[in-house]
């Protein structure tokens, strides 16, 4: 019985270590386990590599709702100056239609069945009066001058969205509220 006993404990002592040598390999063969601790002793060191990754941010504010009243002809381009802060200065801009089909922006009529279509242009320059022009859901060219400082812009713009109204889809339209959701996003190069 003590003889079966002995071979039962030198077999799974056996499969252990064979085990803990193939947890070894395998652990190995992946990544290095770089962390250490002490041993025993009247001191003891351990030891920990730290790690860390830091990507760009980026942040959009100051953006407020376009509204261009009632009026009977094609209104003018509206103009919203927005904060852009990038940690790295260059950025690309997504524009999104909810009411958007292919490349177009859309204002969706109440009654749910007209559409006037709109144009979004975007510059890095605060006083101009056109920008590039944006495709609905395309990401755009890399713009620059974003705000790499300070994440309010201390209240100076650094980016102007330009809201242009199509006149031949105004006028085709019929008397309706129209409205739409622009979701805008950035992201830094």
């Amino acid at each position: 019985m003590i003889a079966h006993s002995e071979q039962t404990m030198n077999s799974v002592t056996q499969t252990t270590a064979k085990l803990a040598l193939a947890t070894v390999l395998t652990l190995g063969a992946g990544t290095a386990l770089a962390a250490s601790d002490g041993t025993l002793g009247a001191t003891s060191t351990g030891q920990s590599d730290i790690t860390l990754v830091k990507g760009h941010g980026i942040r959009i504010s100051d953006v407020d709702d376009v509204n261009f009243g009632t009026t009977t002809t094609n209104p003018a381009d509206q103009y919203e100056d927005i904060c852009i802060y990038s940690t790295s200065g260059d950025y690309t801009v997504t524009a999104t239609s909810a009411n958007g089909l292919g490349n177009q922006f859309r204002l969706l009529g109440q009654t749910g069945f007209e559409y006037i279509v709109y144009d979004i242009e975007w510059t890095s320059n605060t006083s101009a009066t056109a920008g590039d022009n944006l495709n609905n859901g395309v990401v755009s060219n890399i713009f620059n001058g974003a705000n790499s400082v300070l994440e309010d812009c201390n209240g100076i713009p650094t980016a102007r969205l330009i809201v242009d109204i199509m006149n031949g889809s105004f006028n085709a339209a019929s008397q309706d509220t129209y409205a739409d959701v622009l979701t805008i996003t950035v992201e830094p190069n």
